[in-house]
């Protein structure tokens, strides 16, 4: 069976890796390049589940798990475009060692082993990246509050993020600070198509 080749898409929160992503889908659809878009499934999280908790983190991860297996059935799709998927969700996984290590633990040896027995990693890591500063920016120019993605959070995530993907084998890179939307979705367009 064919599989499609898998690229997971993550990075600083406001780096323009959703508006990427759709852009991408549009170009490669005008191609006959037939693509799907995996939401985040952070996005999808039920109301009831309070967020910064432990099982928030277990909901996505198991989630995420679910749409990365489900990835490998797909033969009639030349790319599955992951808005965030198992890296990210493992470097989640990762950080959440400061609240509670003996979780964290127990789920990064859970995901090394489905990951092993199921071949859910995705084949490329793409990592859609900004200035800080600039990130702010576009979530204020959004209309939308800067909660999540306040300059200190912003600072330690792209810190922290740095060192884990610098370990990845097959990573590609962008950092989107100044660049317009066309010229971003362009460049990685270009680098898609020779995979």
């Amino acid at each position: 069976m064919k599989r499609p080749i898998v690229v997971e898409f993550s990075g600083l929160p406001n780096s323009g890796k959703t508006t990427l992503l759709h852009g991408l889908k549009e170009i490669l659809d005008q191609k006959s390049v037939s693509a799907v878009i995996v939401q985040e499934q952070a996005e999808l999280l039920p109301q009831d589940i309070p967020k910064g908790s432990i099982e928030q983190n277990l909901w996505i991860t198991l989630e995420t798990l679910q749409k990365c297996m489900e990835m490998c059935f797909k033969p009639d799709v030349d790319y599955v475009l992951l808005d965030r998927g198992f890296y990210n969700q493992y470097f989640w996984v990762k950080l959440y060692a400061s609240k509670d290590s003996e979780y964290s633990r127990f789920m990064l040896n859970f995901m090394d082993e489905f990951a092993k027995r199921y071949d859910v990693k995705p084949d490329f890591m793409y990592v859609v990246d900004v200035d800080v500063e600039d990130a702010i920016r576009r979530r204020m120019a959004s209309g939308e509050p800067v909660t999540f993605s306040k300059k200190d959070f912003l600072i330690h995530y792209k810190e922290e993020f740095e060192k884990f993907y610098k370990d990845l084998e097959n990573t590609l890179y962008i950092d989107t600070t100044g660049m317009e939307k066309q010229e971003v979705v362009e460049a990685v367009c270009n680098e898609i198509i020779m995979l």
